[in-house]
């Protein structure tokens, strides 16, 4: 009910993540449920917010890990696409079957089909190749015709120690390798890029 949400918060009637940290600074669900934490932003609000990474879900709903490669720079990040035989404009290639959406596991990371000519099994099975260099889908997110990622940084400047905090933004693109859980994998279109920008305040401590 709205009224478990005393700071402020709100219990959806629609579709909502659970658990969620509501204007009272508690979770509400899960096995943090009850304990204090932190709105994940405040630049999304309806149904579905607050979300916080102080309130998990039970781990029981745990269904994959994602591994995000962060390579952070407070200059221009940026990736561009390249077309191979099998697929075009990708910008993450992996070793896959050049017919299905199966790929090498582990991941074997490429930038043309050549670099996995030799894996001739394992996709998924003894008899299925891994010799196409692709990403699940060409493109990126959901964008085929995406040639060029790029996400701007910015340096927070001259700062010293005990000084006020100066803003500052962190950016990256990056490749992200499948996690061979295919409700991950479907939905998040893996292998393939990703990309981010991280806004927040630096300050030297003495």
């Amino acid at each position: 009910m709205n009224s478990d949400c005393t700071g402020g918060g709100f219990c959806s009637a629609g579709i909502q993540p659970c658990p969620i940290c509501p204007g009272d600074n508690t979770c509400h669900g899960g096995p943090n449920d009850g304990m204090g934490c932190t709105p994940g932003t405040l630049l999304v609000t309806g149904a579905q917010w607050p979300t916080s990474h102080d309130c998990p879900p039970p781990s029981a709903a745990f269904i994959g890990s994602i591994p995000i490669p962060f390579q952070l720079t407070t200059g221009t990040a940026t990736k561009t696409a390249v077309n191979d035989a099998t697929e075009n404009n990708v910008f993450c290639g992996f070793c896959g079957n050049p017919l299905s959406a199966d790929f090498k596991n582990p991941p074997v990371p490429c930038t043309k089909d050549a670099g996995c000519s030799s894996l001739k099994s394992g996709c998924p099975g003894p008899t299925d190749p891994c010799t196409a260099c692709k990403q699940r889908q060409g493109g990126a997110f959901h964008t085929p015709s995406a040639r060029t990622i790029t996400e701007n940084g910015a340096p927070a400047g001259a700062i010293s120690a005990g000084g006020s905090a100066a803003a500052a933004t962190l950016a990256s693109v990056f490749c992200i390798q499948p996690t061979f859980n295919g409700l991950v994998d479907s939905a998040a279109s893996l292998p393939g890029p990703g990309a981010t920008s991280l806004a927040g305040q630096v300050q030297l401590l003495p």
